[in-house]
């Protein structure tokens, strides 16, 4: 599967960029001092 893939994505080229609102969730459910507000305060 893993193989498939990295093919597809070589015959497509780049995927396209994360949304702002996924990559702040994911800064902000990997950072420690992080809350549960701010986390559903992203997601609302």
């Amino acid at each position: 599967m893993k193989e498939k893939l990295l093919a597809l994505i070589e015959e497509k080229g780049d995927l396209p960029p994360l949304p702002e609102i996924l990559i702040n969730l994911e800064r902000k459910v990997n950072d420690p001092d992080c809350d549960v507000l701010e986390i559903s305060g992203i997601i609302e």
